[in-house]
């Protein structure tokens, strides 16, 4: 066979194996077209750039988009492959890009030349202010001619927005976000349907820091009807005047409405206020403003009650409040300082004294002195300080390794005292602060136990607030014994002696003040009042009881007939704050709130104005 003819059939017998090869393999398809994307981008003015171009209209491929207020637009076509990106825009010059759309998107951004190129007038007037002590308000005016005008472009430096477009009706704008003492440039230009911009104007302006506020507090009033006031002077350079408004009713009210003072003097800084009536809340506010008009951003508020009220405030921390028996004076034991005050009846101070350690448990003697304890603690010894109070005077103090939560003055120089976490009570000697005995027959007494005594018949009572809950008389003139005892219901939140036999507790069932015998346990009397009991006080004689009802800022005075066996609401005081301790003064018809806050109230029961 000739060479050629062999190469002929070698090619077709090639060719036939590799089509049976093909047959018995398959064939590959080709890959699948990719899928849709989506084109995205924004429309400027060429000769603006910074100005974008709404309403723009967008085509690919069938698909169709406008650009919105910002210039963006998104177009998302269903197909792919190749066609051209147009974009229009009346009194602009159309433009038009290739564009390959696969499975990826795309930004193509376009920047339209105007057929109009000329700008519009400027505006006749810009200018900056400040609004509300804390805003900068920009004004303009529009031009003469303003055939030409679509509105007004504003750039601002720094901050947001950069950029603003305002519409033709449009003659100011309050900026919200800017910052005390930092300058901020504006520029404002007209623009036309075109895009065209004017030359800009420009203003420079800042709001200044707001003056430092001034710390407002209470005074005691000078009289009934009156409620005083002070405040820190202001020694900024740029201070204008003091503005003090008031309004009737608690600090939730949403602004206050009548101006009760105002001066121009930076060193006036007492005001009494004399339209008050009787025992209604108002609340306060003052406002410290500069010379620019800009007032405090957080002025000082307060609150008060006016007419059969007083008030003696010092400072935030926490008191202990004592009335001094046969007076109308109170002792007023800093918890945090270590200073004991002697108030009178008018919470005005009559004596200060600063003390070795702050004096949390007070029990009065005879001839004007009171014992004090400040408790120690952990390895602290606790201290014991003797007062006189005619005029206020520290007498003795010693040390004794103890802690105790209650005290009870025994007579002469006897004190017992029982330790806060329970056990048995010490018998202390108040002259050489040495313990003389330690009173097993109570070696169980429950922690938060308080005491009473009668330090002529050298009888100690105990009242359980835990464990047991018990009353207990134990009999100190000989050998230490207990004598009688009976179990409580309940919590006692008060006791004390009346001076007439009896023993005063209340809150034993919530609503009860209960008189028991000293003498005899068994004999007791229960009466109800109206509110649950937090805090509660009985007068020395046992003949009223003032409550501080439950999870309430309010004081109540209840008349106690035991004989009759009613228990009468004759005074309520809405007080400022909650109530941490009452106590009755022992002559005249006055009684005080000391608050959790760091006030004193002294409420005249016998006034109504």
């Amino acid at each position: 066979m000739p060479f050629t003819n062999r190469r002929l059939v070698l090619a077709l017998l090639l060719t036939v194996i590799l089509a049976g090869a093909c047959s018995e393999s398959g064939t590959n398809p080709p890959p699948p077209p990719p899928g849709p994307g989506a084109l995205a981008g924004s429309i400027y003015q060429r000769l603006n750039p910074e100005l974008p171009l709404e309403g723009a209209e967008l085509s690919w491929g069938g698909a169709s988009a406008q650009s919105g207020a910002d210039g963006s637009y998104t177009l998302s076509p269903d197909a792919t492959g190749s066609d051209s990106l147009r974009v229009s825009l009346d009194g602009f010059v159309g433009e038009s890009r290739w564009v390959t759309l696969g499975e990826d998107d795309q930004q193509h951004s376009f920047t339209l030349l105007p057929y109009d190129t000329v700008p519009p007038p400027a505006p006749l007037a810009f200018g900056a202010a400040t609004e509300d002590g804390q805003f900068l308000r920009l004004t303009w005016t529009a031009p003469a001619d303003s055939s030409d005008l679509a509105g007004y472009w504003l750039t601002k430096s720094p901050g947001d927005p950069q950029a603003q477009r305002f519409d033709i009706s449009v003659n100011s704008w309050l900026d919200l976000g800017v910052s005390f003492g930092r300058d901020y440039s504006y520029r404002l230009s007209s623009v036309d349907a075109s895009g065209n911009l004017s030359a800009p104007l420009e203003v420079v302006d800042a709001v200044n820091a707001p003056p430092v506020p001034s710390f407002l507090e209470f005074l005691p009033t000078g009289d009934y009807g009156h409620v005083n006031l002070r405040w820190n002077a202001n020694d900024e350079d740029d201070f204008a005047f003091y503005r003090l408004y008031r309004r009737d009713g608690g600090l939730s009210a949403d602004s206050l409405n009548t101006l009760v003072y105002s001066t121009a003097n930076a060193g006036d800084t007492l005001f009494t206020d004399t339209g008050v009536v009787a025992n209604a809340l108002y609340t306060y506010r003052l406002y410290t403003v500069d010379s620019a008009g800009t007032a405090s951003t957080q002025p000082s508020q307060s609150q008060a009650r006016g007419a059969a009220q007083r008030f003696y405030g010092e400072d935030f921390t926490s008191k202990t409040l004592l009335s001094l028996p046969g007076t109308d004076h109170l002792l007023l034991s800093h918890l945090q300082s270590g200073r004991v005050l002697e108030l009178d009846a008018d919470a005005a101070v009559q004596g200060e004294l600063a003390v070795p350690a702050p004096l949390s448990l007070l029990v009065p003697t005879t001839g004007g002195r009171v014992w004090g304890v400040a408790p120690g603690g952990q390895s602290q010894d606790a201290t014991l300080v003797l007062l006189d109070t005619a005029p206020l005077a520290q007498l003795r103090q010693g040390t004794l390794a103890a802690t105790p939560g209650a005290l009870a003055w025994l007579g002469g120089d006897s004190l017992v005292l029982a330790p806060a976490v329970g056990g048995a009570p010490l018998l202390v000697d108040g002259l050489t602060f040495t313990v003389l005995d330690t009173l097993q027959v109570l070696g169980d007494l429950a922690s938060g136990a308080r005491l009473a005594a009668d330090p002529d018949g050298r009888q100690l009572f105990a009242a359980e607030t835990q464990g047991q809950r018990r009353l207990l008389r134990v009999d100190l003139s000989g050998p230490p014994v207990v004598e009688d005892s009976t179990s409580l219901e309940g919590f006692t939140i008060a006791f004390q002696r009346d001076g007439a036999g009896h023993l005063l507790l209340a809150a034993l069932a919530e609503t009860s003040v209960l008189r028991v015998d000293e003498t005899d346990f068994g004999q007791t009397e229960t009466l109800d009042v109206t509110d649950p009991l937090l805090k509660c006080s009985f007068s020395g004689d046992g003949t009223e009881c003032w409550i501080r009802p439950s999870v309430q800022a309010r004081m109540d005075g209840y008349a106690l007939d035991w004989t009759g066996g009613t228990a009468t609401s004759f005074a309520q005081y809405q007080l400022i704050d909650e109530v941490d301790a009452i106590q009755r003064l022992h002559t005249g018809s006055r009684v005080a709130a000391l608050m959790v806050s760091y006030w004193v109230s002294v409420c005249d029961v016998s006034r109504s104005d």
